[in-house]
């Protein structure tokens, strides 16, 4: 009978030392994770001892960095779309992807951003100098067009036509 008795609560001790040593282990992981994620966010957290003796918590740091670093990522994918879009609709070419804008806040914050960093001043809203970019651009792109005499005489067609060639070259 004792035997059983002693049996029975060493079994018991086995089990019990597994079922936590199960869940200290997770607790590692859940852990180095919160940590991994924190420091792809924020500032960095690392416990290095238990990084370098805890597989389970380097590997949990691990993934939780890349996993939100690549939330970062498209945050920051989503902001430069938003930013290129709200840019170009500033500059006459009106775009918005309504979807994004409506249920996407990094994308909001971008298109409002390129759509007011990205205003032309005075001058360039000016029809001589939209006329002097497309001429330029048409040089660049397909055959030589200037007016010369708005070149010469009108510092805003010059500048769109410079500004123009120079942009639609590097686009080629």
């Amino acid at each position: 009978m004792n035997f059983k008795i002693i049996l029975s609560l060493l079994l018991s001790l086995i089990i019990f030392t597994n079922i936590s040593n199960a869940q200290t282990q997770r607790d590692s992981y859940k852990v180095g994770y919160s940590d991994g994620c924190y420091s792809s966010k924020h500032s960095w957290k690392k416990d290095s001892s238990q990084y370098r003796h805890n597989r389970l918590y380097s590997k949990g740091w691990e993934t939780g960095s890349r996993q939100c670093k690549s939330q970062r990522t498209n945050e920051s994918r989503s902001y430069n779309l938003g930013y290129k879009d709200g840019c170009n609709s500033s500059k006459g070419r009106y775009y918005k992807d309504s979807q994004r804008y409506r249920h996407n806040r990094s994308y909001r914050n971008g298109w409002k951003d390129g759509k007011k960093k990205c205003s032309y001043r005075k001058k360039y809203n000016s029809n001589k100098y939209r006329f002097g970019y497309e001429d330029g651009c048409e040089t660049a792109r397909y055959r030589f067009v200037r007016n010369d005499k708005l070149y010469y005489k009108s510092t805003r067609y010059r500048d769109g036509w410079d500004n123009g060639e120079r942009r639609c070259r590097e686009y080629k």
